[in-house]
């Protein structure tokens, strides 16, 4: 098992400066594969960054901005992530079972097999979003909205969905 990592507050202000200037300052974040269990980013701007395999278990991530992030078989397990922005992230083969992600958006985002069973979804937006093979047994969609969303194998067993909108099943 890994120590867990951190992301430091310079690294965040590089990432920022890096965003700010389209790319021509700073650095953007690259945490592939780190262990950031429990960590607290609530409010932090990881739009763009490459966290691709990294360890968000039981994090704090409340209104984090993921916007065009790359989570890529990243776990988010347990985490606490309502409001979080998570447009046009890349989300493939994520694991987000039992977190908490109450009126996040994933409008735009790729969920190719994602697992997000038990996860707590009231509200969640997933317009034109890739949810192909996307596994949500168990899970609280009252209120998600999935307008023009690619849903082909879906998974939503015991699924608790009122209110739901733009799910067309098949």
């Amino acid at each position: 098992m890994s120590t867990p990592s951190t992301i430091t507050p310079e690294e965040l202000h590089a990432h920022s400066e890096w965003l700010d200037s389209g790319g021509t300052a700073g650095v953007q974040l690259n945490k592939t594969n780190a262990d950031l269990t429990g960590i607290d980013l609530t409010g932090r701007n990881l739009g763009n960054a490459v966290l691709v395999g990294t360890n968000f278990t039981n994090a704090k991530l409340v209104g984090t901005d993921f916007i065009a992030a790359d989570l890529t078989h990243a776990i988010l397990t347990g985490a606490d992530a309502d409001g979080a922005q998570f447009e046009g992230a890349e989300l493939d083969e994520a694991v987000m079972n039992g977190t908490s992600l109450s009126g996040a958006e994933f409008n735009d985002a790729s969920l190719i097999s994602a697992s997000l069973v038990g996860a707590k979804l009231q509200g969640a937006e997933f317009a034109n979003a890739d949810l192909t093979n996307a596994d949500f047994t168990n899970a609280n969609l009252d209120g998600a909205d999935f307008e023009n969303s690619s849903h082909d194998g879906i998974k939503l067993q015991g699924a608790s969905m009122a209110d739901t909108r733009g799910l067309v099943l098949h």
